[in-house]
């Protein structure tokens, strides 16, 4: 045979892109025809996936790998023809780091501002959020408790600690990263600030692990998953967590050169310690690979050294322990008793009224057991099936993961951590709410990242290599097919995936917010609004998604709020409660026949009409 390289791909034509084409139409169309007017997904499960979203998952699933992979084809035959593929080579391998550095910090703060401004128009999406936002305010105070204010049962909830002392029953190493957003009113866009943050320190580790194409390629994976940008729009603690633990995983590689200094000691023993104080059940998971293998390295010093390197880390990991057991002797008057214990001494001690637990069930941390069953398998198991879909928004978001095999040991500390993470994470009992994917496994996205940037990376010089080696009669172009896949499946995910999960966000985000937008519809000011469990619609409209905000946001620490969102305990005490706030006008939040917020003036209803709403049923 013979003839040049490029033969056989100009026999084959447009075919790959004929194929793409028609495999988009039928996915359309299906959509139109299944789901009467365009795919759609309903969310707020923390297990499986509800029927409406697997049903477009199972499509996705087929024709998204279908269309991406023909797509690819057709983009290898381009680059050929074009000779794009040494350019974008060039351009991935060239020129100085900085440019990308602050393009990437630039575009996870513009992305994450963007998606909070107009996919969540600024709604929670669980009531974690009010409850961190609430803290961060205590700690602007320069408090880490506001007093319990009176008539306290109209401010209970499920993750609070009213008990005289009013704080929540989650860690302080968020809220204390938030703190500096009161002073602007930008604590909603803090987490935008911490993954731009993230970004400098993602690149140096990829930069150290791999190269800079790998690097340029970890900070496209970044910026294209709809779960840390969607998440770094929201008011929860993953984000954070992530950007500390960047930097931690940045500190140890610094930390494993032979003259390491000793500030790379202590700034990964100060990271990972505030990861701690974020998400302590993270930090572990994530960070004791690590720490172990920094013990290990720690023998390659001799003698003072490798005292010296001990005592950096020694020092901020004793005063960071030392501000948690001062945070706990504070807030629940023991050193050793967490928020988390005292929130579910509270709450048995206040009769389970307004508690995550029915009367007389056995009340425990939400979310965790610490027996290890088939169901905590499975649990992990969910997880990371919508993982899958949700890092990147591929049909197989761990499809280059595989391939990182071939970078070899550089590869196997960021899988050990996977492993670790997911053995410390088999006390769960699910994996998170899945808005913006499943939460509580945010923080395995960095080893993930790392992975899939080495496996891109890795795979194109093993094909690149083995295309050298065939007859140039026969020479395909395989070398630049895993970087034609790869942006195959970021352009087919932003036509095929990010349209239907942010829709469906969206129209979650504007369930949530009915109250607030009806309240100012209706002009509220200066008044008290008694709300019912649940506070939104359970069931959001169009998609029929299931609501993970079940009571107000807790007001300001000092009840400064024009509009104080309160629980309806009964109408005679509701009443009783407004003799404190004469200054303000008293209103019952209702919803109508077609689900639509109501306000009606307390002083003007009888107490026989308005039930009671003083014992709940445990959260689902």
């Amino acid at each position: 045979m013979t003839g040049p390289p490029t033969t056989w791909w100009r026999q084959a034509g447009l075919l790959p892109l004929a194929l793409a084409l028609v495999l988009a139409a039928v996915f359309y169309g299906l959509g139109e025809f299944a789901f009467q007017g365009g795919y759609s997904m309903a969310l707020g499960s923390a297990t499986f996936p509800a029927p409406r979203h697997t049903a477009f998952l199972l499509c996705w699933s087929f024709f998204g790998l279908g269309i991406s992979f023909f797509l690819a084809l057709a983009l290898v035959r381009l680059s050929v023809l074009t000779n794009v593929a040494s350019r974008l080579k060039g351009w991935f391998s060239e020129g100085p780091d900085r440019p990308w550095i602050l393009g990437g910090m630039l575009l996870a703060l513009a992305f994450a501002v963007l998606i909070r401004l107009l996919v969540l128009a600024e709604a929670p999406l669980a009531d974690d959020e009010g409850c961190y936002r609430f803290m961060a305010r205590v700690i602007a105070s320069g408090r880490l408790y506001a007093p319990s204010p009176m008539a306290k049962l109209h401010f209970d909830q499920p993750f609070m600690v009213n008990d005289g002392k009013w704080f929540s029953q989650y860690f302080l190493g968020w809220p204390l990263l938030m703190a500096p957003g009161v002073f602007f009113g930008i604590t909603g866009f803090m987490n935008a600030l911490y993954s731009a943050a993230t970004v400098p320190a993602l690149y140096g580790i990829l930069l150290k692990v791999g190269d800079r194409v790998a690097a340029r390629v970890g900070l496209l994976l970044f910026l294209i998953s709809p779960m840390l940008m969607g998440l770094a729009a929201t008011e929860l603690s993953h984000t954070s967590c992530l950007a500390v633990l960047a930097w931690f995983c940045w500190a140890w590689l610094e930390t494993r050169r032979p003259e390491s200094p000793l500030w790379s000691h202590a700034l990964m023993a100060a990271c990972f310690s505030l990861a701690f104080l974020i998400r302590p059940l993270t930090a572990l998971g994530f960070g004791v690979p690590f720490l172990l293998m920094w013990l290990w390295s720690l023998r390659l010093h001799a003698g003072s050294a490798r005292w010296k390197r001990f005592a950096a880390f020694a020092g901020p990991a004793v005063v960071f322990a030392a501000v948690f057991l001062l945070i706990n002797l504070v807030q629940t008057g023991s050193p050793t008793l967490v928020a988390y214990q005292r929130n579910i001494q509270y709450h048995v001690e206040n009769g389970f009224r307004f508690a995550a637990w029915a009367p007389g069930a056995q009340p425990g941390f939400a979310n965790l057991g610490f027996e290890l069953t088939w169901t905590r398998l499975a649990v992990q198991a969910l997880g990371m099936l919508r993982m899958n879909f949700m890092l990147f928004g591929w049909p197989l978001s761990f499809l280059f993961v595989g391939f990182s095999w071939l970078a070899g040991a550089r590869a196997w500390p960021w899988v050990v951590c996977v492993g670790s993470f997911a053995l410390f994470h088999l006390s769960l009992n699910s994996a998170g709410i899945d808005a913006m994917g499943p939460v509580h496994l945010t923080e395995i996205a960095l080893p993930l990242i790392v992975l899939s940037s080495l496996g891109v990376v890795e795979l194109g010089r093993w094909l690149g290599a083995l295309e050298k080696s065939l007859p140039e009669t026969r020479r395909l172009p395989l070398g630049a097919f895993p970087g034609a896949l790869l942006a195959a499946l970021v352009l087919v995910s932003f036509w095929g995936y990010f349209p239907v999960r942010f829709g469906a966000v969206h129209a979650l985000a504007s369930n949530q917010r009915a109250p607030y937008d009806a309240a100012e519809d209706h002009g509220l000011e200066d008044a008290v609004v008694f709300c019912y469990r649940p506070f939104t619609v359970v069931s959001g409209r169009p998609t029929g998604s299931k609501n993970f905000v079940f009571y107000p946001a807790p007001p300001h620490p000092d009840l400064r709020d024009s509009v104080l969102w309160v629980n309806h305990v009964d109408i005679a005490q509701d009443k009783l409660f407004m003799e404190s706030f004469t200054e303000r006008t008293g209103w019952l939040m209702v919803f109508d026949e077609q689900q639509e917020p109501v306000f009606l003036p307390l002083d003007q209803l009888e107490p026989e009409r308005f039930a009671p709403n003083l014992v709940v049923r445990p959260t689902p």
